[in-house]
């Protein structure tokens, strides 16, 4: 099997995705868009589901390498929180209507649901590293997540709307930022991480 002709699939699975939506859009169109055999499709996919887990799975791997690379670039706290979700709305605006489908049926979706959790889980532990690193706060993981979860919230009832380019980014952030800056500056009120239980 090729890497181009996977390659060569998912960007056909991508574009017609995004064309006609996750449930307008069939295996056929897929065929059409990356301009190969039924038979070849399913020597790299089990079918549109297959695609819709691949290509998501690109798209937030390349999400939790931004964050890093935008968090390990500064030493002061503030900025790294302040980056870290610059990068992930940047991710949201470089993603177009293809990554939002893909987020607002990840939660319920059987397929795309633990992709998305071990995703959370990820920018869970970048957070927890920075946060350790730099104020010394060992904070409940849910602390954490409650954020992410609600910042993924506000970003796409924002996509609702339409676009998401530069002002809707500067919008959320204006939100996200201080909502992150002000939950980790009552970092003494907020519950601990649980001593891991000896066995």
């Amino acid at each position: 099997m090729s890497e181009a002709t996977e390659r060569r699939i998912l960007e056909g699975a991508r574009h017609a995705l995004d064309e006609r939506g996750l449930d307008g859009c069939s295996v056929q169109d897929i065929l059409r868009r990356a301009s190969v055999s039924r038979r070849t499709f399913y020597q790299y996919f089990r079918g549109k589901d297959g695609v819709m887990l691949a290509l998501y799975q690109e798209l937030m791997d390349q999400l939790v390498a931004c964050m890093r690379e935008a968090v390990h670039g500064t030493d002061d706290p503030a900025r790294q929180v302040i980056a870290g979700i610059g990068a992930y709305l940047d991710r949201q605006v470089d993603g177009g209507s293809l990554l939002r489908q893909l987020q607002e049926r990840a939660p319920s979706d059987p397929h795309l649901a633990p992709l998305r959790e071990r995703t959370l889980d990820r920018v869970v532990e970048l957070l927890d590293e920075g946060v350790v690193r730099a104020l010394g706060l060992r904070l409940d993981p849910l602390v954490y997540r409650g954020l992410l979860m609600a910042g993924e919230g506000l970003v796409l009832h924002v996509q609702r709307g339409g676009d998401f380019g530069a002002t809707e980014k500067a919008q959320v952030l204006g939100i996200m930022g201080p909502m992150f800056l002000s939950t980790l500056a009552a970092g003494a009120l907020l519950p601990e991480r649980a001593a891991p239980s000896g066995r």
